[in-house]
């Protein structure tokens, strides 16, 4: 783990956001089902932690199907669900003319840095102002897939070139794939993605002091997986996912609900009219 920045925001002040203005991190955990979080002994303490301290509050966000990761993409940033013929995209992913997220903020002078999935680079060709790729196709590696997208948090998290930083983990999906739903590299793997969530946070809540410019991080699965480790279906494993939201300074809800039935649901396509 690295150090917190002593200093926020590298580069020419003149380039900073006004005082009121939010920066908001995406991060998508491919393939992470709602008991990964909910389950008693889920091992990512920091946002179970989160929720039942009223720092975050979360959603059971219904992946409809295809469960598939493009298609999911396109419904979380268009706000349409996809038909199931957008199954075979999947394997064939090109520009997406809905986007919403891509565009419109790209319209509104929103700038949008990117790491992770490299579906989204291909769906959102000019959306970016900086990106990098990892392949999700190598579903053997789980590790250095990963350590690709985290290795660029310290200097991005430290600059003021972006309003919103979209990061996509493939590793859980690819340990899936691989080893199956009930592998003990998943609670590695889970652990690993919520020790990421605690250090964006941080720093978040770091630079927010110093920089007064809060940040909303959101954390969300694109879909689940089987037991199996296997996604593309309809079963709750694959369409369940959790939804969580944290400010950097700001107490969301009072208390929280991690186990048993969450109260609170929405559809993943829905998350986009309310932005």
């Amino acid at each position: 783990m690295q150090k917190l920045p002593s200093e926020c925001f590298d580069g020419d002040k003149s380039d900073h956001l006004v005082d009121s203005d939010i920066r908001v991190v995406l991060m998508v955990i491919d393939a992470w089902r709602m008991s990964f979080l909910s389950d008693s002994d889920s091992p990512m303490t920091f946002l179970r932690q989160s929720i039942v301290s009223g720092r975050a509050i979360a959603f059971t966000a219904n992946a409809q199907t295809p469960t598939v990761t493009m298609p999911r993409m396109k419904a979380l940033t268009s706000g349409v669900v996809p038909s199931l013929i957008t199954l075979l995209g999947n394997f064939f992913a090109s520009e997406n003319t809905e986007d919403k997220i891509g565009n419109s903020i790209k319209m509104t002078w929103f700038r949008i840095a990117f790491f992770g999935d490299d579906t989204w680079i291909r769906l959102f060709p000019n959306a970016f102002v900086e990106a990098e790729g990892v392949t999700s196709f190598f579903v053997n590696d789980y590790t250095e897939v990963d350590n690709n997208v985290t290795r660029h948090l310290d200097s991005v998290l430290n600059k003021r070139t972006w309003d919103v930083l979209i990061l996509h983990y493939l590793g859980l999906d690819h340990i899936g794939h691989s080893l199956g739903g009930e592998s003990p590299e998943l609670k590695k793997k889970l652990r690993e993605m919520d020790g990421i969530a605690r250090r964006i946070f941080d720093v978040a809540s770091v630079c927010s002091v110093q920089a007064r410019s809060p940040l909303l991080l959101v954390v969300v699965g694109d879909h689940g997986m089987t037991s199996g480790g296997s996604h593309g279906g309809g079963s709750d494993a694959e369409t369940k996912v959790p939804m969580l939201f944290l400010h950097s300074n700001a107490k969301i809800i009072q208390g929280g609900n991690v186990n048993g039935k969450w109260v609170r649901v929405r559809s993943e396509s829905q998350f986009l009219e309310s932005y």
